[in-house]
């Protein structure tokens, strides 16, 4: 597993941000843990498929634990 890092969230959201096709996306497929004595996240995510990536987020923080489920797409306007 991978550990994501500030750097990492940032890199992906300016990736996301200027991604031309959701396969420029690819290096986000995996798993990735991030883990300190107090909480543990995780996200999984799948390969691009349909220019669509969908994913899963676990995390726990001391008794506490929350989950989502997310879905990266690239969108396209057209102007009327």
């Amino acid at each position: 597993m991978r550990s994501p890092s500030l750097l990492g969230a940032l890199l992906f959201a300016a990736s996301l941000a200027h991604a031309q096709s959701i396969d420029s996306l690819a290096w986000l497929a995996g798993s990735w843990l991030q883990a300190t004595r107090s909480s543990q996240t995780e996200e999984l995510w799948t390969t691009p498929r349909g220019q669509m990536m969908a994913g899963a987020n676990t995390s726990l923080r001391g008794t506490s634990a929350s989950y989502e489920f997310l879905r990266s797409k690239r969108w396209t306007f057209q102007r009327r």
